[in-house]
C-alpha cells in the first residue's frame, strides 16, 4: 500500500510539473519508453563490466534510487539556468551524492548489437540532450515520427503484413492478409491484434524526429516484427530491406480526403514510392503463397495449416489506383507495450540458443530462470491466459526460440545441472502458452511434437514437464489427434508399460 501511495504521489507530481522548463540542479526521473520502467541505481550490486562502479537497472516502481540531479558538464552553465537542447549534461545520484552516470568501454551486448554499459561511479560521462518532440495533448490524434500504425487496405479489407524475426531471414515477405469485417462475428469488427500488422512510421530526415508528420512528407515504414524497412526494389517488387539509408525505402503518404496538413490517425492515404513514382497496389485476384506451410504432405504434423486466412500479393503500379486507399489505424499504447515486452525477450533467448560463448553458473542461471518466469507471468496474468499475448509469442517466434533452446545438447555438458533447470522452466513457459485451448496456438506448435516425444527419457525429471505440455497440446484438438501415427501411439504405450 505504501509503494502504491508513493507511485500515486509521483504521478501527481509529474502531472503538476508537466510542460515546465527543466533547470540545472533540479531532480528528475528517467523513464525508458520501450519498457515503461525507471532507471534505478543499485546500492548492493556492482556493474557487470566495471566492477568499481555500481549497477544501473530498470524497475517499474518509483523510489529515491530512481532520482537523479541534472547538472551542466561545463562551468559555462550554472545551476538554475534552463536546460537547452544539445547541452552537455551529467546526472548525479540523489541517493548517493558524488556518484554520476558513467558509460563503460564498448562491448558486444548480445547477438544483435554492441554498445556500452551504463553504470554509476565517481567518474562522469557527459550526455548530449537531443530533442524528439514536445508533447501536446491536443496533438495525440496526429501521426508522429515513431508512431506505430496498421496499414489496412479499405477495398480489399486486408492488412499489409510480413513475417520473420528481426534481422534473420524473412519467413514471409510483404503481402496482404484478408480480414473481412462481419457483423455476425464481433471480433472481426475490431482492429487486428497481430504484431505482424504493426509498422513504425519514421521521418526520412532522422529516426529521432518525433514531430507531427504532414501529408506528402518523405517517410519510411519499418516493420516492427522484422525490424526491416518497406522498399520497392530495382525489379519494382515490394519487399523489405535492413538498410535504412537505402533511397528505395522512402515513401510519401497522399491524403484521400485532405482536411488539414497534418496526418491524422484513422485517415485514408495512398502510398507513393519517392524514387520510382510508383504506388503501393493490391493484386486482388492473385493469392500469396505462404512459404511456411509444407505442400504435398497433408498427413504430417508439419503440414498442418495453423492459419487459414486468405492472402493476396502486393505490387507497385505506375499509376495511382482509386481503390488503393489505406486506413492508418492507431495502435494503442497497451498493445505497443505488450509487443515491446516480448520483443525485448528475443535477444535474451537468442543469446541462450547461441550459447557457445555463454558459460553458465548459478548467478547466470538464476537470471535466465527469472526472465522465463517473467515471460510466463506475462502470458497468463492472474493465472488466466491472455490470447493476444500468446499470439505475440507466435508473431515474434519466441515459441521457436524456446524449442531451439530445448534442442541444445544436454548429455555430457559441463553445466548439465544448470541446463536441466533452464529446460524445466522453458517447458513451463510453453505449457503456459498452450493454456486456453486456442486452436491456432496448438496447430502452430504441433510441428514440434515428434521432437518432444524424444524428450520423455531426459534426465532430471524433465519428462514430467514434457508430458504436462503434450497433454495440454492435444486436449480437444481433433486435427492433431488424427495425425498422430501408430509409431507415436506405440511410444506412449511403451512408456506407460515402463512407468506403470
Amino acid at each position: 500500500m505504501a509503494a502504491e501511495a508513493e507511485n500515486n504521489d509521483n504521478a501527481a507530481e509529474q502531472k503538476r510539473q508537466h510542460g515546465k522548463r527543466v533547470r540545472y540542479g533540479e531532480i528528475v526521473q528517467l523513464k525508458h519508453r520501450f519498457t515503461s520502467k525507471y532507471l534505478h541505481m543499485c546500492t548492493t550490486q556492482t556493474s557487470q563490466h566495471d566492477k568499481n562502479n555500481m549497477m544501473i537497472s530498470l524497475n517499474e516502481f518509483n523510489a529515491k534510487n530512481a532520482q537523479f540531479r541534472i547538472l551542466p558538464r561545463y562551468k559555462v552553465k550554472s545551476e538554475g539556468e534552463v536546460v537547452q537542447l544539445f547541452d552537455q549534461i551529467v546526472f548525479e545520484s540523489v541517493k548517493s551524492p558524488g556518484h554520476f552516470f558513467h558509460a563503460s568501454e564498448k562491448f558486444q551486448i548480445d547477438c544483435y548489437s554492441e554498445g556500452s554499459e551504463l553504470n554509476l561511479g565517481v567518474e562522469k560521462s557527459s550526455f548530449t540532450l537531443v530533442g524528439c518532440y514536445r508533447e501536446d495533448l491536443e496533438d495525440n490524434r496526429f501521426v508522429r515520427g515513431g508512431s506505430v500504425i496498421r496499414l489496412f487496405h479499405k477495398e480489399l479489407e486486408a492488412y499489409l503484413v510480413a513475417e520473420g524475426l528481426f534481422d534473420e531471414i524473412i519467413t514471409e515477405n510483404v503481402h496482404f492478409r484478408i480480414r473481412v469485417m462481419d457483423q455476425h462475428h464481433p471480433k472481426t469488427m475490431s482492429p487486428s491484434t497481430s504484431g505482424n500488422t504493426y509498422w513504425q512510421i519514421e521521418s526520412e530526415s532522422s529516426i529521432l524526429d518525433g514531430e507531427v508528420l504532414n501529408w506528402e512528407q518523405q517517410i519510411r515504414l519499418r516493420h516492427l516484427a522484422t525490424r526491416q524497412y518497406l522498399c520497392i526494389n530495382s525489379k519494382s517488387e515490394v519487399s523489405l530491406t535492413t538498410d535504412q539509408t537505402d533511397p528505395r525505402t522512402v515513401f510519401r503518404l497522399h491524403s484521400v480526403l485532405k482536411e488539414r496538413n497534418q496526418i491524422q490517425f484513422e485517415s485514408y492515404a495512398r502510398i507513393e514510392h519517392m524514387l520510382t513514382g510508383y504506388w503501393l497496389h493490391a493484386l486482388k485476384d492473385e493469392d500469396y503463397e505462404r512459404h511456411s506451410f509444407e505442400e504435398g504432405n497433408g498427413k504430417s504434423m508439419s503440414g498442418l495449416r495453423w492459419d487459414g486466412a486468405s492472402t493476396r500479393k502486393v505490387s507497385s503500379s505506375n499509376e495511382s489506383q482509386y481503390d488503393d486507399a489505406y486506413t492508418l489505424q492507431y495502435v494503442d499504447d497497451e498493445a505497443i507495450k505488450d509487443f515491446n515486452f516480448v520483443a525485448g525477450m528475443v535477444p535474451f533467448l537468442y543469446n541462450l540458443v547461441n550459447r557457445h560463448e555463454l558459460h553458465l553458473n548459478a548467478r547466470i542461471t538464476h537470471g535466465i530462470i527469472a526472465g522465463m518466469k517473467e515471460l510466463k507471468t506475462f502470458i497468463i496474468p492472474d493465472g488466466r491466459p491472455d490470447k493476444n499475448r500468446q499470439k505475440l509469442m507466435r508473431n515474434l517466434r519466441v515459441i521457436d526460440l524456446l524449442v531451439k533452446i530445448l534442442q541444445l545438447p544436454l548429455q555430457g555438458a559441463e553445466d548439465e545441472s544448470y541446463m536441466i533447470r533452464i529446460f524445466k522452466e522453458a517447458y513451463d513457459v510453453l505449457h503456459a502458452y498452450m493454456i486456453g485451448r486456442s486452436r491456432k496456438n496448438a496447430l502452430y506448435f504441433a510441428k514440434y511434437i515428434d521432437f518432444f516425444q524424444t524428450q520423455f527419457s531426459q534426465k532430471g525429471g524433465i519428462g514430467l514437464n514434457v508430458a504436462q505440455m503434450i497433454v495440454e497440446l492435444i486436449r480437444d484438438k481433433r486435427k492433431i489427434v488424427d495425425r498422430i501415427g501408430h509409431s507415436n501411439i506405440e511410444l506412449f504405450i511403451n512408456l506407460l508399460r515402463e512407468n506403470p
